[in-house]
């Protein structure tokens, strides 16, 4: 299999090396290094807030999902049977398309987080 070839700004064409040299930088970051081309990966850090009414959560992430769950409470609590419509149809395609394999995996999972209850409250100190 051959590795993926660069695009034009993909490489960072400052600091490439050799395969047979050494796959460190300077400053320490870690990249990889696909031929004589190297890659910076993305920065995949969570920025979380310090402070204010969202501190200890990633702004972006709280706030889509806030709008989505809010759209669609609105959009049910609206149109009450054209969503009853909408959540039948998508139900019947379930169950016609995955069948037994769903059922099985919805009781396993229905098990397994009524199996994990007691460990949660023994790791608690709650076992009683």
């Amino acid at each position: 299999m051959t590795p993926p070839q660069p695009g034009p700004a993909s490489p960072d064409n400052a600091s490439t090396h050799n395969a047979s040299t050494e796959n460190t930088t300077s400053d320490d970051s870690a990249a990889a290094v696909v031929g004589s081309q190297r890659y910076h990966s993305p920065d995949l850090s969570l920025r979380v807030e310090t402070s204010g009414p969202l501190k200890g959560m990633h702004k972006g992430m709280t706030l889509t999902s806030a709008g989505l769950l809010l759209l669609f409470v609105l959009a049910t609590g609206l149109a009450p049977e054209l969503s009853s419509s909408l959540f039948g149809a998508a139900r019947a395609w379930i169950e016609s398309t995955f069948g037994t394999y769903y059922l099985v995996t919805i009781v396993g999972l229905i098990g397994l987080c009524i199996a994990l209850v007691p460990l949660g409250q023994a790791a608690s100190g709650r076992a009683g």
